[in-house]
């Protein structure tokens, strides 16, 4: 990876900006999760997200790789350092530092995740060995507890486009496997503060790889 490495922000704004249509999102929510939201619950939480977005509320998206699904998301809450984003088809992201630690309503959700070991490495900018784990639903209804070893590795300096402008970043990559999977989560890192613009992030064997981005802080 080198300093000519660019990554178009263009096409993740406008995917979030298609999200904010509370008509077509409501489709699509319905089409993935009809046991879960009304059409009203729905529509509300569209129009909430778009009150936000217009309100001038940080903006990221997440794209739900595997299903080919976006959405825009605000924030709406933050309990000790973990910021709660609301999709506008009413499900939740749950981040700390720009790591996914839960989602709700994107079925087979992560129901908890400990990313400490991962999260101290990433903000220094630093390769090494780390353990992370994950809480899942099993078939049963159960809450099942999986640890994953993963190999976190620095691939160099590059340069994100954002919808503001290019940011200088570094791109770390995080090798994880265990007993029931192996994954692989990217992670694009701002020189200046450590933020996380841009990753990929392996979230479960249902809801797979997620792209989550930083669109207007």
């Amino acid at each position: 990876m080198n300093t000519g490495m660019r990554i178009c922000g263009a096409g993740a704004l406008g995917l979030a900006l298609a999200g904010c249509s509370g008509a077509g999102q409501t489709e699509l929510a319905a089409a993935v999760l009809p046991e879960l939201y009304t059409t009203a619950e729905r529509d509300l939480a569209a129009l909430r997200v778009q009150g936000a977005i217009d309100n001038g509320s940080p903006v990221s998206v997440v794209i739900l790789t595997d299903r080919g699904q976006n959405s825009g998301l605000v924030p709406i809450n933050e309990n000790r350092g973990v910021v709660t984003w609301l999709g506008v088809d009413g499900s939740t992201v749950s981040t700390r530092d720009g790591l996914i630690v839960a989602t709700r309503g994107l079925g087979g959700d992560l129901l908890a995740a400990d990313v400490s070991q991962t999260n101290e490495l990433l903000q220094a900018r630093k390769p090494g060995r780390v353990q992370r784990f994950h809480t899942e639903l099993t078939g049963d209804i159960q809450a099942d507890t999986r640890a994953f070893v993963c190999d976190i590795t620095d691939s160099g300096p590059g340069v994100l486009e954002l919808p503001d402008g290019p940011r200088d970043i570094r791109l770390m990559v995080e090798d994880c496997y265990g007993a029931q999977a192996e994954f692989l989560n990217l992670y694009w890192i701002a020189d200046t503060d450590g933020t996380i613009l841009h990753s990929s992030q392996w979230l479960g064997p249902t809801i797979g790889n997620v792209t989550l981005r930083q669109l207007r802080p």
